[in-house]
């Protein structure tokens, strides 16, 4: 199904119930994504699909607390009035502004200014050989910078064409990778509540002008695409267990999987499951960012334990914080 902005809103109305996961699992359990949020997708930063998808800090914070819209003094005290002190905010600002004009130092391109999303994101002006634009920046978006420099170091950029993200959040890694790298078909894996908003979000990007939007319902669907366009592909977790995990090997090839974070959000069960689906390809990379630790529904997770087979070679390994990022080659 071809997806624009026109139709984005009516198609996710339509398919919610059938395509939701309730099996408690990962970002998601049933209490967390209100229904009657859907019509303001556009802005999820302000409603409950923002759960786990917005890096801290945040340029305005969400006006009802997390996570199930009860009022806590302790939140209200320490994530909403401490930030907005003026003093704060502009050391907040002046800091991602010497992040942002590093990276642009570095030759990476950031998503142009659009006043739709003007509440998440900085606007930064910088002065170019056309003149002077208006970008946007944030903690998000930072992150993705490095991850896009950190797979760029290891990897040959340009003959990447065919990359998998495993869990694309909001869709801001893929707008990222697109702005900055030669990809014909970018693929998000994920529950189909998380894909609600990256279809929203990025059918309405401006950075993703160029690329075809298409909810993968089959095989023969991806077969039928134009062979020379670029695309991105989106595939409900539902989707990819019925039949992407066991036909995408024998349809074409994949030279880069993605995953930020998420993995150790799921269970040992679908990490796992996604590394056969990854090792059911060769001459592939594997970019990696996970926590050392985390606890998710009663198991302990590590990025140190992921099921790697004998044939993965790992690259480069940091610590980003409390996340292990590492390149593998297999």
């Amino acid at each position: 199904m071809k997806i624009t902005a026109d139709i984005v809103h009516a198609f996710i109305e339509k398919k919610y119930d059938g395509e939701l996961d309730l099996s408690n699992t990962g970002t998601w359990d049933p209490r967390q994504a209100d229904r009657h949020d859907l019509a303001d997708l556009l802005h999820f930063y302000n409603n409950s699909f923002r759960a786990g998808l917005i890096e801290p800090p945040e340029k305005n914070l969400r006006p009802r607390p997390y996570p199930y819209d009860t009022l806590h003094v302790g939140f209200f005290l320490k994530k909403y009035l401490w930030p907005k002190i003026s003093l704060l905010e502009k050391k907040q600002a002046s800091a991602f502004r010497r992040d942002f004009d590093l990276l642009c130092d570095s030759g990476l391109r950031f998503p142009a200014f659009d006043p739709v999303h003007s509440e998440f994101y900085y606007s930064f002006r910088r002065k170019e050989r056309e003149g002077t634009s208006i970008f946007f920046f944030n903690a998000n978006i930072r992150k993705y910078a490095i991850f896009n420099n950190f797979i760029a170091s290891h990897a040959a950029s340009d003959t990447i064409k065919n990359v998998c993200e495993i869990g694309g959040g909001y869709g801001g890694m893929c707008e990222f990778f697109l702005l900055n790298n030669n990809t014909s078909r970018y693929f998000i894996i994920d529950l189909f509540e998380t894909l609600s908003v990256a279809m929203t979000y990025l059918s309405n990007s401006r950075s993703a002008k160029g690329y075809g939007l298409v909810y993968l319902e089959s095989l023969e669907e991806l077969r039928s695409l134009d062979e020379g366009g670029k695309y991105i592909i989106f595939v409900s977790f539902k989707n990819y267990q019925r039949f992407l995990k066991s036909g995408l090997p024998r349809y074409g090839h994949i030279e880069l999987f993605i995953n930020t974070h998420s993995l150790v959000e799921t269970s040992k069960n679908i990490i796992a499951d996604y590394f056969e689906f990854m090792q059911s390809f060769s001459d592939t990379h594997f970019f990696s960012s996970n926590a050392e630790h985390r606890r998710e529904k009663n198991e302990m997770l590590s990025a140190y334990d992921f099921p790697y087979d004998a044939k993965w070679r790992h690259i480069h390994e940091t610590l980003m914080g409390d996340n292990v990022s590492r390149m593998s080659v297999r």
